[in-house]
This record gives structure tokens, C-alpha cells and sequence, in this order.
């Protein structure tokens, strides 16, 4: 045998060895069992089909949503605040006062519901995003606004306006604002007030006879 021949044998060596010293110390710590030694030679040898991962049954752990372990957010939330801060260079020694005090919230909800034939969708679509969404998103006494849509089968009502709100007290404040965001942002004898009024004209078309739902919940959550 030449001499390349002599040193491939040695490096050929080596490398079992090392994988038979592997495969020992693999088997101290799981056992004797001789399908595990089986994973684990064929794993070493590059000889395991990685598609056959999920076939493995592992240990199985239960991990409760954290709405069901709620003395667990500081502690997150500690972890992630000094995780964050290190990476942006920040020095932020912790929370204000009272942010981790749970407390209890009651919401209004308001979903109102309207019929819109679906090849004037877009065009009802159009207006609620230019004339009312600015609106909603300046106002202080709306918590979010969504204009959802329902393009299949034959819902009667396949539109609906959705307003959140802090409480009955703001969505009363609500419309006041509203009336008077339109008059400052619309004055009267205006273009654009006139724009908005032949909008508006439009949408009522599609409103009239809409349906209204108001629902009341609590809120229970950090700050």
C-alpha cells in the first residue's frame, strides 16, 4: 500500500473512531434501547431521511396561553425590555409606575349593517375611506373603526361599520365631533363641501335601512 494510501486509511480510522466514541456517549445517556442506537448511527452517518423528523415522538409539553398565566408578563415583559434596549443602545431602567396593575375596562362596540349591491362596492368603499375614515382616526372618543365587506353568496347584509369605543358617554361625544369635523374640514359653500355632500348622498342611498347592533364588554388586562 502506497503512502496517500496509508495516511487515507489513518484519517478513515480516526473518523470512526470518533463516531463509535458518539454513538457511546449517546447511548450512556439514552439507554440501551436498540431502535434509539439505530437513529442515532444512521443520524451520524448521514444515512436519516430529515423528512422522517416529525415521526419521532418526543417529550410533550403543555404550555397554557399566557391570558391563563398572567404573573408570567412581568416577568416577560422585564426580558424583552432588557433584551430590546441592549440592541438599540438604549438605558431604560424598567416601567413606569402602575403598567403592570391589571385592571378592568368596559368597551362599546357598535356594528352597523347595510346592504351594497357588489359592482357598487368599490364605489361605497371609495367614499367611506376618503370622507369618514379621517374622520374616525382624528376623533379622541373612538378607540378603532373597521369597514368590513362580505363579497359571497346572497347575505342580505354584506357591509358593516364596526366602532369601538370607551364607553356610551363617548359615542355620544362621537357624533358631536364628528358633526363639527365635518364643518371645519367642509365649510359650507365650498368645493369641497359640495364634494362631500354628493358623497354622502351616495352612501345614504346604501344605508337606508341599515341594521344596528350596540354590545357591552369588560376588559380585563395589564396596562
Amino acid at each position: 500500500m502506497s503512502s496517500p494510501d496509508l495516511d487515507l486509511a489513518k484519517k478513515l480510522k480516526n473518523v470512526s473512531e470518533k463516531d463509535r466514541k458518539q454513538i457511546e456517549q449517546a447511548q450512556e445517556m439514552l439507554g440501551p434501547d436498540p431502535s434509539t442506537m439505530g437513529f442515532i448511527k444512521n443520524l451520524f452517518w448521514g444515512n436519516f431521511r430529515e423528512d422522517l423528523y416529525f415521526r419521532i415522538k418526543g417529550v410533550q409539553v403543555h404550555l397554557p396561553a399566557l391570558r391563563q398565566r398572567r404573573e408570567d408578563i412581568p416577568l416577560l415583559a422585564g426580558f424583552f425590555l432588557d433584551r430590546y434596549t441592549r440592541e438599540i443602545g438604549k438605558n431604560v431602567q424598567g416601567f413606569a409606575q402602575g403598567a403592570m396593575e391589571e385592571e378592568s375596562e368596559t368597551r362599546v362596540i357598535t356594528m352597523t349593517a347595510f346592504h351594497v349591491p357588489f359592482n357598487d362596492m368599490e364605489k361605497i368603499t371609495e367614499i367611506v375611506e376618503k370622507y369618514f375614515m379621517p374622520s374616525t382616526m382624528e376623533d379622541p372618543h373612538t378607540l378603532s373603526f373597521r369597514f368590513a365587506t362580505h363579497a359571497w353568496g346572497n347575505a342580505k347584509m354584506n357591509a358593516w361599520l364596526i366602532t369601538e369605543y370607551a364607553s356610551l358617554a363617548a359615542m355620544e361625544a362621537s357624533t358631536e365631533w364628528n358633526a363639527e369635523w365635518v364643518e371645519r374640514t367642509y365649510p359650507e359653500g365650498t368645493p369641497e363641501r359640495a364634494e362631500y355632500d354628493k358623497a354622502n348622498e351616495v352612501f345614504l342611498k346604501y344605508f337606508d335601512g341599515h341594521q344596528d347592533n350596540i354590545v357591552g364588554y369588560s376588559v380585563d388586562h395589564s396596562k
